[in-house]
């Protein structure tokens, strides 16, 4: 996540970087990969676009890029930072937001924090002395999020379903009741049909679906949540969401 001064959001230079932007990266920094046209299956790929989005709000543009998983995280980073030193733009700030999973926050961030070093050192960013989960700090400011509250084992599907009980209370209830079942529904899968329901979010991420199924048939997940009142003014004050919205505040006010 980034901040930039807003100009026509068509024509921005963010827009154009992202063009240019493939995967791996460029710089060779993670993996020795030389820039070759994208139908060259041995080279880079560009990044789907599905995995890009531009939020724009009054006079700031943010960039909001998907890894694809937080495996990918440091090699996904050299990949936007290199194509947006091309730009002729510069960042005002830069997030990272990554799911403990089953891990303290600590811990989980220890495990990425030495590779986020090497490649925002190598991109001439700012490095911080130190990676505190939920802190902001350096110039740009820079800091790293880690679901669901900078403490606790979990991932965006907790506070996902925070927001879907508080607008949603009977649905939610709905779809809690029936993933709290699984154990007697699950009599009938093989081992192939319970590895997501048994992972540490698998019951957080089956109610989610099965509340956006409801309200979305037949749609993704994501189409619900922005078509619907997930995210909204009386959610955004909810207990469980404070700690991301003052790390985004923080981020984006600095």
């Amino acid at each position: 996540l980034a901040s930039a001064s807003l100009t026509s959001l068509e024509n921005h230079p963010w827009r154009r970087a992202f063009k240019d932007a493939t995967s791996p990266p460029r710089s060779g920094l993670l993996e020795a990969t030389l820039s070759v046209h994208e139908s060259d299956r041995s080279g880079p790929k560009a990044i789907p676009s599905h995995h890009i989005r531009f939020l724009a709000h009054n006079q700031t543009l943010v960039w909001l890029s998907h890894a694809g998983g937080v495996d990918n995280l440091a090699k996904h980073a050299d990949v936007v930072l290199g194509a947006l030193r091309k730009a002729s733009t510069s960042l005002d700030a830069l997030g990272f937001v990554i799911d403990s999973d089953a891990r303290l926050a600590g811990k989980c961030l220890e495990r990425r924090g030495a590779e986020l070093r090497e490649i925002l050192s190598y991109h001439d960013w700012s490095v911080p002395t130190s990676w505190t989960p939920g802190q902001v700090e350096g110039v740009p400011p820079t800091g790293v999020f880690v679901m669901p509250n900078c403490r606790d084992p979990g991932t965006l599907e907790d506070l996902l379903v925070a927001c879907g009980g508080h607008v949603y209370p009977s649905l939610h209830g709905a779809a809690h009741s029936i993933v709290s079942s699984r154990e007697s529904l699950i009599r009938e899968f093989d081992e192939r049909d319970r590895h997501e329901i048994s992972k540490p979010a698998g019951p957080l991420k089956a109610t989610l679906a099965i509340m956006g199924a409801f309200l979305k048939p037949g749609k993704t997940i994501q189409t619900t949540l922005e078509d619907h009142r997930w995210v909204s003014e009386a959610t955004l004050l909810l207990p469980e969401l404070q700690p991301l919205v003052r790390f985004l505040g923080t981020l984006l006010r600095s």
